[in-house]
């Protein structure tokens, strides 16, 4: 998970994480993959991961190309307002079942991914008010019989994940009401 702030603990060594490829690899590969029409999905981990893909969507963009990033988590506030104008698609991903999850939290955390990290990932609401065409859903049809519509839609609602205590909101700040999921 390609990340600005960097690692610590038992994985410091990994700094900021490695991205599959540099910000302009990444742009050279949209730009030629557009320009044949063809549309780009990227699974997209860490701050520093989306505003490579971003950039790269943008410096691509074309309308009618429906390029398309899943799994977003920790976005930078800067990066909301070009998804919103160069970038076709940004799926949260079901991953959002296991936000909140203190165990999850206390994993990342071991694990050394910053803190901020592990509590504010997977935004809904941001990509709403900035006007981002998003989808909460999982982009494994496989897993049709846990990652449901209408359970995405009450993640998106609630704030509240599977293993989350009935008393504990996830990110509350990023609810959605019923008929922004609908």
């Amino acid at each position: 998970m390609p990340v600005k702030q960097p690692y610590s603990g038992i994985y410091a060594d990994l700094g900021n994480g490695k991205p599959a490829w540099t910000a302009e690899q990444m742009k050279e590969i949209v730009m030629a993959a557009n320009a044949k029409g063809e549309a780009v999905h990227c699974h997209v981990m860490g701050d520093l991961a989306a505003s490579i893909t971003i950039d790269a969507f943008a410096a691509g963009y074309d309308k009618d190309v429906r390029n398309s990033m899943c799994h977003l988590r920790n976005i930078d506030a800067p990066d909301y307002q070009k998804m919103a104008e160069k970038c076709n698609i940004a799926c949260c991903g079901a991953m959002n079942w296991h936000a909140g999850d203190p165990g999850m939290i206390a994993l990342l955390k071991e694990r050394g991914i910053p803190e901020k990290y592990a509590k504010e990932s997977y935004p809904m609401k941001s990509f709403f008010d900035a006007g981002v065409c998003f989808v909460n859903s999982s982009d494994r049809p496989c897993d049709a019989g846990t990652f449901y519509p209408f359970g995405c839609m009450q993640v998106g609602v609630t704030c509240k994940s599977t293993p989350v205590p009935e008393d504990t909101e996830w990110w509350p700040e990023e609810k959605l009401s019923r008929e922004q999921v609908y």
